[in-house]
């Protein structure tokens, strides 16, 4: 796709795509376009390869602005993700609220399986589910699965739970799960404002490396002011070099649900005072005004 598809507010429902074979599966398989203001309530989105609800691919020239989803399940075998399996391109102000159930070889998240673009002001809401045999390393993320290259994901957040049963061929390979992202690749990754509330359980015969933010930090970068629940999980990283962060902390449920941790995301968040995220911060974009009500996110819906 390499149009403009505006939604113009509306709602999508019932979308059903079964494509167990195939690379690509999404409402859109690749976008090279712009995907606008709409809703999407989803059924089963089922493929191979990059798969999302919106996008399989969303590639360098594509952007995804104000897109919402609401998916029963998502499932794939590589780079899964609730919103899009692949990210190139540019997305803002996007959210998932999905289950994503994979056999998967690589890269899980509950909003973007892979990405190598910029994700922001965006959130997810999901239960991840991975159950699978393999030979080689796997990345799971509440948020981004991989996160490659100068990969960006600022003033964003997750609330979600994490399930990966996983046997690998050999005790060596590395099970690296984290709140936010399951790991970084390369460098030049920024990674900033922002905080995951996560469960996370792990059963494998492998290395597992378990953070509240990142199952592995791999890569220089910027990572800065990112925050988990330290009543969910006992680290930031599960490996890797934490010198590499700054301003980054765990912090108790109560903590992250005070006005002032809103505060100390920045300008992009709230507080919020209407318990629409469970008294955890949410965005700016969704937030609760006395006077004038709901932002136009909510309108739109």
């Amino acid at each position: 796709f390499t149009g403009t598809f505006d939604g113009q507010g509306h709602t999508i429902s019932g979308l059903n795509v079964s494509k167990s074979d195939k690379i690509s599966v999404g409402l859109f398989a690749v976008n090279s376009g712009t995907i606008q203001d709409v809703n999407i309530v989803a059924e089963e989105i089922l493929g191979s390869s990059s798969v999302g609800a919106v996008a399989g691919s969303n590639e360098a020239a594509g952007t995804l602005l104000n897109v919402h989803v609401t998916a029963e399940g998502v499932r794939g075998q590589s780079n899964v993700g609730g919103l899009v399996g692949t990210n190139r391109g540019n997305v803002s102000r996007c959210s998932a609220d999905t289950t994503v159930t994979v056999t998967a070889t690589q890269g899980v998240g509950g909003f973007a399986g892979d990405n190598s673009g910029v994700i922001e002001e965006s959130w997810a809401v999901t239960g991840i589910n991975v159950d699978q045999q393999q030979s080689t390393n796997l990345d799971v993320g509440g948020f981004v699965g991989s996160n490659q290259n100068s990969g960006t994901i600022r003033n964003c957040y997750v609330v979600a739970s994490m399930d990966a049963t996983v046997t690998f061929a050999r005790t060596d390979r590395e099970l690296n799960m984290g709140g936010l992202v399951g790991q970084t690749y390369q460098s030049g990754a920024t990674l900033e404002n922002g905080y995951s509330a996560v469960t996370i359980r792990a059963n494998t015969n492998g290395r597992a490396q378990i953070g509240g933010l990142l199952g592995h930090l791999d890569a220089s970068g910027t990572y800065r002011n990112l925050h988990a629940n330290g009543d969910l999980c006992t680290a930031l990283l599960g490996s890797g070099s934490a010198s590499r962060l700054t301003g980054c902390t765990l912090l108790g449920t109560g903590a992250m649900k005070q006005a002032s941790f809103a505060a100390q995301l920045g300008s992009a968040f709230a507080a919020d005072t209407q318990k629409v995220n469970q008294g955890y911060p949410i965005l700016q974009v969704m937030a609760y005004d006395e006077e004038s009500g709901w932002s136009e996110w909510f309108e739109d819906e």
